[in-house]
């Protein structure tokens, strides 16, 4: 059987209309030339609708199309189309009043398909949608939202002014949200608004931050909403190890077997494993994340740059990750001390003298003792100069290596410290 192809010869109008670079004036000059008959003007006010409606050009050649064809049909496809893509722009407006049907005579579907598009890396274009969205809604305001469409939204569309403006203007409508929407917002949505308003409108929902979930987060490397969980159940944090390590197991393999260089998945996880440093800086912890980044041979298996980043920014806000680092170094074999060490600036005769004993010999009366700002377990001893307390065997492990308070980075000497005395 043979088969016939049949080319479609354009127009050089209709090519430079279908150009992403089309020019009004480049439009007009070849249609002076060799006017087009009103089937292809139709078609090319179609195609700057729906395909190139990204700029001001588009909307004066649509224009211009109108001026010479008075008479060209504007679909609701168009329409949905532009208001999509724009929002409350000037061409929507235009459209609107060229033919008030396209919004008076809207249908349910077609105003749910407008609502669940989805800007949420793009603010600007979020705000203008839930700007038209309420403008067609106070001209129509008998449109309603299907179950089917509000599930759209929220898991599609995952725009918060959107969620909130439906739900607060719709009160019914929160009826409708599922246990699902919810589970399924925490893994992929990456705005935490929008999650405290389900938990304002629903706290049950509340109960549903279980550990799976939070492994699931974290494996999808999705810390803002890792950190957001543990705000809100902090007992999620005590499967952060196994957590950790079932995120080496995982993607050391999945690497090994693609080929892919072992510095790529430090490097893409470095921001993540901080999470973990600053909530569990435990020895474990450490151990797990520093024997998977060195391979055992001569040549790291991540950049250095990346590892001094992730633990010196996460032991500025955790002085403990300090602490239990140079303790751990101490028990370790020669190979890490001799690679690990430059990367922390730190030398061999620091991590030998540790810990480094210092005379206390002042006293300064407090009100009232807190626990160490460093473990958080003991009552304090020791408060400085500049009025931080901690128990004496933290801050003496911290002076041996850096000579500033933990809490606020002031100066520290030996004459810098005091023994607590209550005046309780």
């Amino acid at each position: 059987m043979s088969y016939i192809h049949h080319t479609v010869m354009r127009s050089p109008f209709e090519n430079e209309m279908n150009s992403e670079k089309c020019d009004l004036a480049t439009l007009q000059s070849l249609y002076a030339l060799n006017p087009c008959d009103q089937t292809t003007l139709e078609r090319c006010f179609r195609n700057v609708c729906v395909r190139y409606r990204h700029n001001d050009v588009h909307f004066q050649v649509a224009k211009w199309i109108y001026s010479i064809y008075p008479n060209i049909t504007i679909t609701p496809q168009s329409f949905e189309s532009v208001c999509g893509d724009l929002g409350l722009h000037e061409f929507t407006l235009w459209l609107y009043s060229i033919d008030p049907k396209l919004v008076t005579e809207m249908c349910d579907e077609r105003f749910g398909r407008i609502c669940c598009r989805n800007f949420q890396y793009d603010d600007l274009k979020a705000k203008n949608l839930v700007d038209l969205v309420k403008w067609i809604y106070s001209i129509q305001p008998n449109l309603s939202i299907s179950q089917k469409s509000l599930w759209n939204i929220c898991m599609n569309g995952r725009n918060f002014e959107m969620i909130h403006w439906i739900c607060t203007t719709k009160p019914e409508y929160v009826s409708l949200l599922t246990d699902d929407i919810f589970t399924r917002s925490v893994e992929f949505v990456k705005d935490e608004r929008i999650l405290d308003f389900y938990l304002s409108i629903k706290p049950e929902w509340e109960n549903l931050i279980t550990n799976e979930l939070f492994r699931t987060v974290c494996q999808k490397y999705n810390r803002k909403i890792a950190e957001w969980m543990i705000s809100k159940k902090p007992d999620v944090i005590d499967i952060l190890e196994d957590v950790l390590k079932d995120i080496f197991e995982e993607y050391s393999e999945e690497f090994d077997r693609e080929g892919y260089p072992y510095t790529e998945f430090c490097r893409y996880r470095f921001d993540f494993l901080e999470l973990f440093f600053f909530y569990k800086p435990e020895v474990s912890l450490l151990k797990i994340a520093i024997h998977k980044i060195f391979d055992g041979s001569d040549q790291l298996r991540c950049e250095d740059k990346d590892i001094q980043k992730c633990i010196m920014k996460c032991a500025e806000k955790n002085p403990m990750i300090y602490l239990n680092l140079r303790q751990f170094l101490l028990e370790e074999d020669a190979y890490l001390n001799e690679h690990l060490l430059p990367l922390l600036g730190w030398t061999n005769t620091m991590i030998q003298t540790y810990p480094v004993t210092i005379e206390i010999t002042q006293i300064k009366r407090v009100q009232h003792i807190d626990f160490c700002s460093i473990c958080y377990d003991k009552n304090s001893e020791v408060i400085t100069e500049c009025n931080h307390q901690f128990c004496k065997t933290c801050i003496l492990d911290w002076y041996a290596q850096k000579d500033e308070c933990p809490c606020c980075r002031h100066k520290l000497e030996s004459s810098s410290l005091f023994y607590i005395l209550s005046n309780e």
